[in-house]
């Protein structure tokens, strides 16, 4: 479906989300992303996008489908310990990609993180939708000083942040070296982290530094309206 058919396709049936959301898409464009003004309107855009699981999904089946769809063959090869006992999914918004972790390490407890009450009410009700047990929702900040108990409680076997390291760089004070630290510190000794990132991002070469190993792909996809886009798939080990 190209851009056009699908903004009047998604305008005639979600007339009250989908006119808030294009105005919050161009704003983020539009603004310097280091002002409070650009930050709230990340905010409202999450919130927006989040209004219902209906609506979530066609914006994602849009914006990120064809990447999304590369990413969970490339984490089905990577090799990742399937009988995992506990999984961290941090920046898990609507639980897609949650969701296909908790299918995929069936015997862990995967806890999906996020800022955004908007977007683990949609979590929540895809996973009362797929029937997935061991899917956990949390609303909190992986990346705070001091982080919700629920996060610090366990180490993690597998942490996966997909496409949101970046906003936390835009969010906190900290240097991008704390932050990458902060982050790995809640593996487990030799716990993998999965990072997707973009090209631009400054906490990829960070987390190289600190962790004991790295291996690092590029992911190339078509976005929506055509465009090419790159991320760049990180996967470090403690």
């Amino acid at each position: 479906m190209i851009a056009d058919d699908f903004w009047d396709h998604l305008s005639g049936r979600y007339p009250e989300y989908a006119e808030r959301f294009l105005q919050y898409v161009n704003h983020r464009r539009e603004s310097d992303n280091k002002t409070d003004d650009y930050l709230t309107g990340v905010d409202h855009l999450y919130r927006v996008k989040n209004a219902s699981l209906d609506f979530t999904t066609a914006i994602t089946s849009q914006y990120f489908g064809r990447l999304y769809a590369s990413y969970l063959a490339m984490v089905e090869t990577l090799g990742l310990p399937r009988a995992a006992s506990s999984v961290l999914d941090v920046g898990c918004d609507n639980g897609i990609l949650t969701s296909f972790y908790a299918r995929y390490f069936s015997e862990a407890h995967v806890l999906g993180v996020d800022r955004c009450n908007e977007g683990l009410t949609c979590a929540a009700a895809l996973r009362d939708r797929l029937c997935i047990p061991n899917v956990f929702l949390l609303a909190a900040d992986a990346f705070e000083d001091v982080p919700h108990p629920q996060i610090t409680e366990r180490q993690w076997d597998i942490i996966f942040m997909t496409l949101c390291g970046y906003e936390q760089l835009d969010r906190h004070l900290n240097t991008e070296r704390a932050l990458a630290a902060r982050f790995l510190s809640l593996l487990k000794p030799r716990g993998i982290a999965v990072v997707v990132e973009y090209p631009s991002s400054a906490l990829l070469p960070e987390l190289h530094v600190i962790a004991r190993l790295h291996e690092m792909w590029t992911l190339n996809y078509e976005a929506f309206g055509g465009d090419q886009e790159q991320v760049f798939v990180s996967v470090v080990e403690t």
